[in-house]
């Protein structure tokens, strides 16, 4: 990465922990592999500030050739974490009647 692109990372990154709650400083066990396999967070459609400054980051994927897809659903899996701005769910569709919007980013093996 360039110095530029390391600083954006590092602004960045103290923006989103000034704003934006960690989960697992909430449960530690929220990310657990064997408790929680492919548990992944998903920003909220109403988290607008928070998806705006996304940009940047896949600006640097873009720069290295990283693809990337923006994802979208109502039902992503079980939720086992949930605030204003994110969910974090385990993948596999277990609660399909109740659905959160939810947009997200996947990057390198898309």
């Amino acid at each position: 990465m360039s110095a530029e692109e390391v600083r954006f990372r590092r602004r960045g990154n103290d923006w989103f922990g000034e704003h934006l709650r960690n989960p697992s400083d909430v449960d530690p066990g929220v990310y657990d592999r064997e408790l929680h396999p492919g548990a992944a967070s998903w920003f909220k459609s109403s988290a607008v500030a928070m998806i705006e400054r996304v940009g940047g980051y896949l600006a640097i994927l873009d720069a290295h050739g990283i693809e990337w897809e923006r994802c979208e659903s109502d039902a992503p899996g079980t939720v086992i974490y949930d605030d204003a701005q994110q969910v974090v769910v385990r993948p596999d569709r277990g609660r399909l009647g109740e659905p959160t919007a939810v947009s997200g980013y996947c990057a390198g093996s898309v």
